[in-house]
């Protein structure tokens, strides 16, 4: 069971998707995948950043499509994970790492769920969660 990062959402709004993106999703059960509604805080961060036009038009309507897609398959950020996010943060501290406020509670997220997480930026993860980390960008 999978948690998707924002930057694998994305990719997936795009007009060509990354090959080996989507070569991992034609290995893996859909149903098994799930994204975080921490996730689509941040697109729609990025969305409302947009100057109005034609490109925001589509982001929005691509928005539309990943919360229908995904309708029974996002996540909200509860007290549970409110809890987990505590520990994730606490310990990410004593390594003397550094994690974007996002990317904690994002870990939190998946810690709460038992869920590997798939990102990008698998470096962000890294050190920080006994969780799987997944790099489906590289083959």
């Amino acid at each position: 069971m999978y948690l998707l990062d924002t930057n694998i959402i994305s990719e997936l709004m795009k007009s060509e998707i990354n090959k080996e993106l989507e070569a991992w999703f034609k290995r893996i059960n859909l149903s098994d995948t799930h994204i975080s509604d921490i996730t689509l805080a941040e697109l729609y961060r990025g969305y409302a950043r947009l100057e109005e036009g034609k490109r925001k038009k589509s982001i929005l309507n691509n928005l539309e499509k990943i919360e229908l897609s995904f309708q029974n398959q996002i996540l909200p950020f509860d007290t549970d994970c409110a809890k987990y996010y505590g520990g994730v943060s606490a310990r990410t501290e004593s390594l003397g790492l550094r994690m974007d406020a996002f990317d904690g509670l994002l870990l939190a997220v998946a810690e709460r769920h038992g869920l590997d997480i798939v990102s990008r930026n698998s470096k962000h993860f890294e050190g920080r969660t006994q969780r799987n980390i997944i790099n489906p960008f590289v083959p």
